[in-house]
């Protein structure tokens, strides 16, 4: 039998907030060498940082791959994903302090622009305590129930649900391929502020794996 062996959480982008450009503004990941690779599948997430009208169709990401292993002349297109919205970015605090592990969000105030599982973004004042959540149900201007219960303590007016993240996963077939990066383009003049984080989960290899093995 044969054992796949894999590398999980490979960082591209870590959960980074971005101000909106009215001119070129490219945020490019590190260069991933995948020569001795398989096949993998990268994360991408995004999300507002802000409430304001948005139009994001100068938003997207762009995988880029090369067949050379040094360079800069190669990189071509592989995939581009499309940030797709349009309207005003609604937000709203936390009425009251929540810790860890919770899924009830309790005091909203306003549920206007979340919806039954939709994704969303939750910024917290310590940024690192940021995190994506997914909406399992609400009641209408009461609350907000999450699929999952949150990974950090989110505290009241410092913590701030905002609806309408996007995540997409992109399989990729790395023969052929030596190099991968990412590259976010953030450069529409009425985009709303966004967060960013992307990975990549990659097989690097098969082990033969005895069926009579005790490891």
């Amino acid at each position: 039998m044969s054992r796949p062996n894999k590398t999980v959480g490979t960082e591209l982008f870590a959960m980074t907030a971005l101000t909106h450009a009215t001119t070129l503004n490219v945020q490019k990941s590190a260069e991933i060498d995948t020569s001795t690779m398989i096949a993998g599948i990268i994360h991408l997430h995004h999300g507002f940082n802000e409430a304001a009208a948005d139009n994001a169709s100068g938003q997207r990401w762009v995988i880029q791959i090369s067949p050379a292993t040094t360079g800069n002349r190669l990189w071509v297109p592989y995939q581009t994903v499309n940030i797709t919205y349009t309207g005003t970015t609604a937000s709203e605090v936390f009425g009251s302090t929540e810790p860890a592990a919770e899924v009830l969000i309790t005091t909203i105030a306003s549920t206007t622009g979340f919806s039954h599982g939709g994704d969303v973004f939750i910024r917290n004042a310590t940024f690192t305590n940021s995190e994506w959540a997914t909406v399992a149900e609400f009641v209408a201007n009461t609350s907000i129930t999450l699929v999952d219960g949150l990974t950090n303590a989110q505290t009241i007016t410092t913590s701030i649900l905002f609806p309408d993240a996007q995540h997409n996963a992109i399989p990729m077939d790395f023969s052929g391929i030596n190099r991968l990066r990412v590259l976010y383009y953030n450069n529409f003049a009425t985009a709303s502020n966004t967060v960013i984080e992307a990975s990549l989960t990659t097989l690097d290899s098969y082990s033969i794996h005895s069926p009579w093995s005790t490891v």
